[in-house]
């Protein structure tokens, strides 16, 4: 390798080296940026669950659509709602079902959390051309096909229903729509009405059996965007965090879960589930509050094991799943001094991490997303350092290489530009005077140069 590659070389190398430094600089900078923010790594799981305008529900949500010829040239505010509607639910496994009924049901869009596939159907929506009559059994029975369908597969997921209707029920539909009303909430499913234009409100008021299920719209189709808030706020039912500092701190055997949603629920349809592999016990709750529900503390005997809890609110018949580790494994406290073992950021892989059991005195840190702050050296830090730590090595050796490090040969630099000669020939042109001049006399001694 001679000497006029190593320049090439080496400018190879440090382009080789520049990116690894920029990119392990903005992860440095992005770092301190974010904690700069006051937004701590443990709280990416849940950006904004407590935000009153969205909801981070688990439910199953079905949208049952007045499509018949009563909602004439409306539609586009159907959909726009819907579509409203659907951006406030931001948890995105968050399953989603559309259907319309008129004279006939049928499900524009089955169970899914696929937000491509929501997304599509949305459009689809618009092509939807209301005709027939007003038959709301029918929207519903297609609700509680895919109710069942679901439970039959193991999964006690709560449901939501929200029925549009812009026309009076005949009688007949209406007799067969409290059924079906009935069915949904014998699968568990909770169930609320919105009233728009043509409506009849004491029909909506007997299918629905309690006001507080009940949204009037008397100022047409154009008026559903007014009630899209209130409607999050009354049906939205989520799950933020689970305190069980109690537990930790040794003074009572109890578990709050905290949330919203609570408002209204009977004390005794609540009941507190504790999973401890195959094994689950269920608790009825101790007090229910329009923001938190306490329930007694696990009895089981997990031995260092997670606990997760879940809570019905409705006796058992589904259950919404938290997967909250409840055990002493995962008493924690915050740098923010908040409860210890207070779960509303900490990510559920995060909690299965096995964890003494919290001592007194002893502050107990949890960064899910990140490692330790301690200097570690990773395989990324060597992939330019280790470089960089050679290259003067390298320098000095073409150094020595070219003659010019002194240290090396002990003799003089040799100067880099050859002295210019000026002779005739250099001014001539003609190649041949140029040749015949550059030749060497006869007899000459040609002086060996360096390769």
């Amino acid at each position: 390798m001679g000497p006029r590659m190593l320049g090439p070389m080496l400018v190879i190398l440090l382009l080789l080296l520049l990116p690894s430094l920029l990119l392990t600089t903005r992860s440095t900078l992005h770092r301190y940026l974010t904690q700069d923010q006051g937004h701590h790594p443990s709280s990416r799981l849940q950006e904004s669950p407590a935000d009153g305008e969205s909801c981070w529900s688990t439910d199953d949500l079905y949208f049952v659509l007045d499509s018949s010829r009563s909602v004439n040239d409306n539609w586009e505010f159907t959909q726009s709602f819907v579509q409203d509607l659907v951006n406030r639910f931001k948890n995105p496994k968050q399953r989603m079902s559309f259907i319309t009924y008129s004279t006939h049901g049928r499900i524009n869009m089955k169970l899914t959390s696929n937000r491509k596939k929501i997304n599509n159907a949305l459009v689809e929506l618009l092509n939807v051309r209301p005709s027939g009559g007003i038959n709301m059994q029918h929207g519903l029975e297609k609700a509680n096909e895919q109710i069942e369908r679901t439970r039959a597969a193991g999964a006690k997921v709560p449901s939501l229903i929200i029925v549009l209707t812009g026309e009076q029920l005949l009688p007949e539909s209406f007799a067969e729509t409290q059924v079906e009303a009935a069915k949904s909430k014998q699968l568990g499913a909770t169930l609320y009405f919105v009233g728009v234009q043509n409506y009849q409100l004491s029909q909506l008021l007997e299918i629905a059996g309690e006001e507080d299920h009940l949204f009037q719209v008397d100022s047409g189709y154009p008026g559903l965007e007014d009630i899209i808030d209130p409607l999050i706020a009354r049906s939205c039912v989520q799950i933020t965090s689970v305190d069980f500092s109690a537990i930790c701190n040794k003074d009572t055997n109890e578990v709050k879960v905290i949330g919203k949603g609570f408002k209204n629920i009977q004390k005794d349809e609540v009941v507190c589930q504790f999973r401890l592999g195959k094994e689950t016990a269920r608790i009825e709750a101790v007090s229910v509050r329009d923001t938190s529900i306490t329930c007694p503390g696990p009895k089981l005997n997990n031995q260092g094991k997670a606990v997760f809890i879940d809570i019905s609110l409705n006796n058992g018949l589904s259950f919404i799943k938290t997967d909250f580790d409840v055990s002493r494994r995962s008493c924690v406290t915050s740098t923010e001094r908040t409860p210890p073992a207070l779960l509303d950021a900490v990510s559920p892989a995060a909690q299965r991490h096995t964890l003494p059991h919290a001592v007194p005195g002893v502050i107990r840190h949890i960064y899910p997303d990140e490692k330790s702050s301690s200097p570690v050296l990773s395989i990324k830090t060597l992939y330019w350092a280790v470089p960089l730590m050679v290259l003067p090595f390298l320098v000095l050796l073409w150094c020595c290489i070219r003659r010019r490090c002194t240290a090396c040969t002990g003799d003089s630099a040799v100067p880099l530009l050859t002295p210019v000669v000026d002779h005739p020939a250099a001014h001539s042109i003609n190649p041949a005077a140029i040749a015949s001049s550059s030749a060497p006399a006869h007899g000459a001694r040609v002086p060996n140069l360096p390769r």
